[in-house]
């Protein structure tokens, strides 16, 4: 037993001895050894060039940047791991790791356009640290398709238009998505593009061009000629006063298969085009905590195909135009405690496909072979606030995961159909068993403006086809179209204990999709003790509508609180039976008789006469989004509980609660 331990002390010591930390300097020098201060590394290039080991650390100067790419395919040990972090006087900010370069020596050109060589192709430009548009056409706006097909599109306003060829089209082909294609033709009225679009082209759907210098003609408008290898940008005032950046790098950190054990904390990222963190397939135990991700074009932090046991916790993600955090099929992941805004705000830029604008988007491999079964699972995101994204908040496809107490505010701002919070399945073994509670979603818009017709579809929470067996509980949806979706294909969802206010349709039931499915499975929700209380007279706290004449039980409705001052109907029902429409509305005892539900639900709605509630009524909800009480004064505000009760003096809102009152 002794010979075993010493053989075994031979190999654990020289791990424990040899484990070094290296600096990182804006003074230090390649040619240093780096393990101390003052002898530090200069350049991540050199960090790229160092064989790291278990224990290691690599430590950037506070208050330095450095700019290029680290590429890392090191692995650490559960026990010693390899870090990455700043170090240096704490009062200083975080070191910097950008993507981007300084620009100097620009000529003027024509009018206001000045010019500088690049070797590096530039991909995004700051203006004294502020995002400026590749040229585009038109200046402000969109132009809007005649008629358009998978590879092509057709609209009169590109007849008196210069040759196109190599400019970018950036088109929005459904509600929920746009596509970036290289325009490889143009004749007259007709462009041509380089590739097939995920969907066909309609008429009135909005686009745009970019990339050609005869576009440049507005204030930071910037056109990058590959040929020539020079930078063209407009600049209307002198040159002095400005300080121009161009990114050239695509990734801040990439770690590639093979590494695990990684831990990168207290560090900015900046300015990459295409992540500020990246981990490839296979990346197992990496923790990601307590940077600060700022201004990429397509990720904040993206872990690719089946990383596994990693944890992205207390992050800042600001100014990302695809998605803030992108996991693809994770398992036993956790993202918790970030706070991501502003994602996906200028449509068009970001992500080539579906589910750009997304703040956290986990999902799943859409298109998969058959036999390919896996997905996402046992993942859990918590705790993140979420504020401003051009489409969803969260989205969480897979099985076993836990989406709690997040909160989601200002979503879908650029596109349509989607939700502050979003899951879908490919089929029934895609996305089943998750969890929703305690999650505050507030506010989520929708926006039409480059989407032809009224199919205006916008909610809180989407649960879309083919999601099964998840629970729904304890969640606060305040200010939406919808506040939970309850799509065809979907069925046997719980939805209990949450509230619905101000919102036009509480929960949609709907059925319209036939897919060919010989016995497909709808319904069989059940939804229980939630509070609706409606805001407008047209707004219903049920809504079915089944289009497809087919034999649909939505389940258990029962034990809820339907609270409204403007109308007694509660329930809206639609159908198609053999080519006609019929709707319904139900007041809440004929709906009571007609559907045997809601045997135990309560309605507190206006009697007839009751004209004073309708024209005084005021309600309001406070909601608390801390993890501790929250004491509101109500001392002489005449408010009633939704109960009816009169309350006055301080009441408590428990965390990630919500209460609402009304006076009348």
């Amino acid at each position: 037993m002794k010979k075993a331990i010493c053989i075994t002390l031979l190999f654990v010591l020289p791990l424990l001895v040899n484990a070094k930390t290296y600096y990182v300097s804006n003074v230090g020098n390649d040619k240093n050894v780096g393990t101390s201060p003052e002898k530090a590394f200069a350049t991540i290039d050199k960090i790229n060039k160092t064989t790291l080991k278990p224990g290691d650390k690599v430590l950037f100067r506070r208050g330095d940047v450095f700019i290029g790419e680290m590429v890392i395919q090191s692995a650490g040990t559960p026990a010693k791991p390899i870090v990455f972090s700043s170090y240096g006087d704490v009062e200083k900010p975080l070191a910097v790791l950008s993507g981007a370069v300084t620009l100097g020596n620009l000529k003027p050109g024509k009018g206001n356009i000045y010019t500088t060589s690049l070797d590096r192709k530039v991909k995004q430009l700051y203006i004294n640290n502020r995002y400026q548009n590749v040229g585009r056409l038109p200046d402000k706006g969109y132009f809007y398709i005649d008629e358009g097909d998978s590879i092509q599109i057709t609209d009169d306003e590109l007849s008196n238009k210069p040759d196109l060829v190599g400019s970018t089209v950036r088109i929005q082909t459904v509600n929920w998505q746009w596509e970036i294609r290289e325009i490889v033709k143009h004749e007259k009225n007709n462009i041509k593009f380089d590739s097939l679009l995920w969907h066909t082209a309609k008429p009135d759907f909005g686009y745009y061009l970019e990339n050609k210098l005869q576009f440049v003609n507005q204030p930071g408008e910037w056109y990058y000629d590959d040929n020539m290898a020079n930078l063209h940008v407009y600049l209307p005032s002198k040159v002095e006063n400005q300080s121009l950046t161009a990114t050239v790098f695509n990734t801040g950190l990439h770690l590639k298969k093979g590494a695990s054990n990684i831990v990168v904390e207290n560090l900015k990222f900046e300015k990459y085009y295409d992540a500020g963190i990246k981990l490839d397939e296979f990346v197992s135990n990496v923790t990601i905590k307590n940077n600060h991700f700022r201004n990429m074009e397509v990720f904040g932090i993206v872990l690719d195909t089946a990383c596994k046991a990693c944890n992205v916790s207390d992050n800042i993600i600001e100014d990302v135009l695809g998605r803030g955090i992108s996991l693809l099929e994770p398992q036993n992941c956790k993202v918790q405690g970030n706070n991501i805004r502003r994602t996906g705000m200028i449509a068009g830029h970001g992500f080539d496909g579906v589910n750009s604008g997304v703040a956290i988007n986990m999902e799943n491999v859409e298109f998969r072979k058959p036999g390919y079964t896996r997905i996402a699972k046992n993942n859990l995101i918590s705790g993140n606030r979420i504020d401003s994204t051009g489409y969803g908040g969260i989205r969480a496809d897979g099985a076993y995961n836990t989406i709690e107490y997040n909160v989601v505010k200002e979503a879908v701002l650029t596109m349509n159909d989607g939700g502050g919070m979003y899951c879908w399945g490919k089929n029934y073994e895609y996305t089943y068993e998750n969890i929703f509670r305690k999650n505050i979603v507030v506010n989520v818009h929708g926006n039409m403006e480059t989407a032809a017709g009224d199919h205006k579809i916008i909610t809180c929470l989407y649960m879309d086809n083919y999601t099964r067996n998840c629970i729904i509980e304890d969640n606060i949806f305040v200010g939406a179209q919808t506040g939970l979706i309850l799509n065809d294909l979907s069925h046997s969802h719980v939805v209990r204990n949450n509230k619905f206010y101000e919102v036009e349709k509480g929960i949609s039931y709907s059925v319209w999709l036939n897919r060919g499915e010989k016995n497909p499975v709808r319904g069989n929700y059940h939804v229980i003790n939630n509070i609706f209380y409606s805001k407008g007279d047209k707004n219903r706290a049920i809504v079915i509508a089944n289009h497809l004449n087919v034999d649909y039980d939505i389940g258990v409705l029962d034990s809820n609180l339907y609270v409204s001052p403007f109308d007694m109907s509660i329930v809206k029902k639609t159908t198609n039976y053999d080519g006609y429409k019929l709707t319904y509305d139900y007041e809440f005892d004929a709906w009571q008789s007609m559907s045997g539900k809601d045997e135990h639900s309560k309605a507190i709605l206006p009697k007839p006469g009751e004209k004073y509630w309708r024209m005084e009524e005021e309600s309001v909800i406070f909601v608390n989004d801390q993890k501790s009480p929250k004491e509101i004064d109500l001392t002489d505000k005449k408010y009633f509980d939704v109960n009816g009760n009169k309350v006055n003096g301080k009441i408590s809102v428990q965390p990630f609660n919500a209460r609402i009152f009304y006076s009348k």
